[in-house]
């Protein structure tokens, strides 16, 4: 780009960004009423950037405890924004700019973690090259905000740096990884924290970006960290938008799945906080794959590095043989009825002929999800129907019969 060409978009940004700014403190405060336009026309839809976490204008966090796999994941997450492409089960409309901070980790450190995701991937430079911004906190610390005395201090040239290079490199998606790196103030209060999340919310808005926090748990005593878990005050989780909690697959949830392999490789990630639209029933389950970047010497394997990779659970129905399901539906076709109601005590579960035939163990919450996955596939694909009827109380009770 020649010095007299003007790129609209940075520019639009950087205008933006002087309208937020003036407007942060009105000469008079004053009620206003509401004329609501025509919403087709009038009102911009949400800019959903990233699945139903990342959104332009707001802020949201992961949480998850130390070696579980966040940061391997937002590094993937980065990737599939910068290339456009569909890594992880959730497509990019358009490539994103992104800018990930790790307040942390030397600038090696990242290289290492992105090159073994990029291998992995079989993602080229051209792929992500000017759009994929890294900055380390131990050549570059960013500290938005300390405390003097019993004060929390704002660090407004940070502030402000922060936002003009993000407007000037029209940043989409800006990551601190983690929060707890970018202030020194005291977490456990909620003043204190509220001051600086209001920072990264401010840098949302005004900057028209999404931004996302990665912070920890406190210790959760042997139970599953969930977002209200969030290390400190609750001010972090009460401004993000969205907000996502990581943990380790249990040996149920291992066994349930039929994974295989290391059950610590494994975790899952749950929304559980989301102000702008319904969180998703089910999480999203990741993998942690070793990738070998072939940087040792005498053709050694050199550096091993932990890459995130998208699982999908797999049900009975996923691995039966076409006999398999000749033999179930004939089960089902010769006995009966078949309750829908696994609850049901006057007549059996339609569950516990497909358990005998399979040699499934009902009895355990693997083999008990096993089989009514496998009910509600057949369900959707026709396999199997349902059907009203009397029962032998004179009740009308769902049935499952082959379809």
């Amino acid at each position: 780009m020649t010095d007299d060409v003007v790129d609209l978009d940075v520019e639009e940004r950087r205008l933006k960004l002087q309208r937020g700014l003036q407007r942060k403190s009105p000469d008079k405060i004053q009620a206003q009423l509401l004329d609501l336009p025509d919403p087709i026309k009038a009102i911009p839809r949400r800019q959903w950037l990233y699945g139903q976490h990342y959104v332009r204008g707001f802020m949201s966090c992961t949480i998850g405890t130390g070696g579980v796999g966040k940061s391997n994941l937002i590094l993937a997450e980065a990737l599939a924004m910068a290339s456009g492409h569909d890594l992880l089960g959730h497509p990019v409309e358009k490539p994103l700019k992104i800018w990930v901070h790790n307040g942390e980790d030397p600038k090696d450190e990242l290289l290492r973690r992105f090159a073994a995701a990029c291998i992995h991937y079989d993602l080229r430079r051209e792929d992500y090259y000017g759009r994929l911004f890294v900055t380390s906190g131990r050549t570059m610390p960013i500290l938005v905000a300390g405390m003097r005395h019993f004060d929390v201090v704002q660090n407004g040239a940070v502030v402000n740096q922060i936002k003009e290079s993000i407007v000037a490199n029209g940043i989409d998606v800006f990551c601190a990884d983690p929060l707890a790196a970018c202030h020194s103030v005291e977490e456990n209060s909620n003043m204190a924290m509220g001051s600086v999340i209001r920072i990264f919310c401010d840098i949302a808005e005004d900057c028209d970006c999404a931004v996302e926090l990665l912070h920890h748990p406190r210790k959760p005593n042997g139970q599953e960290t969930e977002v209200e878990h969030a290390r400190g005050a609750s001010a972090l989780i009460a401004a993000s938008r969205s907000a996502r909690a990581l943990n380790v697959l249990s040996k149920d949830e291992h066994s349930k799945w039929r994974f295989t392999g290391n059950r610590r490789a494994y975790f899952k990630v749950l929304n559980g906080k989301a102000n702008l639209t319904l969180p998703p029933d089910d999480g999203e389950i990741f993998q942690i794959l070793t990738v070998a970047l072939g940087n040792g010497e005498n053709d050694a394997p050199g550096d091993l590095v932990g890459v995130v990779n998208r699982r999908y659970p797999q049900s009975a129905a996923d691995e039966l043989s076409e006999e398999q399901i000749r033999d179930l539906l004939a089960a089902l076709a010769i006995g009966g009825p078949w309750r829908e109601d696994q609850r049901a005590t006057d007549q059996p579960w339609v569950g516990t002929v497909i358990a005998r035939v399979l040699k499934l163990d009902i009895s355990s919450e693997a083999g008990k999800w096993q089989v009514a996955t496998l009910i509600k596939n057949w369900l959707e694909t026709g396999r199997l129907v349902r059907r009203q009827l009397r029962g032998q109380n004179r009740h009308w009770h769902w049935y499952i019969e082959p379809g």
